[in-house]
C-alpha cells in the first residue's frame, strides 16, 4: 500500500459530531457527563480532541442519541487515519519501513502445496 501526499479530505471529527449533538439536543457537556455517569473532565476533552473516543465511550454515547458504537468509532477511526495518511512525517517514517517477502511455494506431484525455506 502506496500512501501519496493528498489534501486533506473533510472528515468530521468526533468532537464536532458531539458538539453538533449537543447542540442538537440543546443540552450542554456536563449535563451529558452527568446523564452518562462519565466524568465532565473526559467529555470535556473528547470535545476539545484530546480524548479519542474508546469502546465504551461508543456504547454510551450510542444508547444516549440513539445511534450505534459503530458509527461513533468508524468516525474516531477514519479520522485519525486521515490524520495520519496526510502526516508527512509519518509518511516519511513508513517509507523507512521494510515489506515482508511473499514466501514461495513449490507444487509437489500429489498437488500439496510445501513452503521452501
Amino acid at each position: 500500500m502506496k500512501l501519496v501526499q493528498r489534501p486533506a479530505k473533510i472528515i468530521q471529527t468526533p468532537a464536532e459530531a458531539l458538539q453538533t449533538l449537543l447542540d442538537k439536543y440543546q443540552i450542554t457537556a456536563k449535563t451529558l457527563s452527568r446523564h452518562l455517569r462519565i466524568s465532565y473532565m473526559t467529555i470535556s476533552d473528547i470535545l476539545q480532541g484530546k480524548v479519542r473516543i474508546t469502546a465504551w465511550i461508543a456504547i454510551y454515547l450510542a444508547k444516549y442519541f440513539r445511534t450505534t458504537p459503530k458509527y461513533w468509532l468508524k468516525l474516531q477511526m477514519l479520522y485519525e487515519l486521515n490524520k495520519l495518511e496526510t502526516d508527512q512525517v509519518f509518511i516519511s517514517f513508513l517509507g523507512t519501513l521494510p515489506r515482508a517477502k511473499k514466501p514461495k511455494t513449490v507444487n509437489t506431484t500429489k498437488g500439496e502445496n510445501t513452503k521452501t525455506k
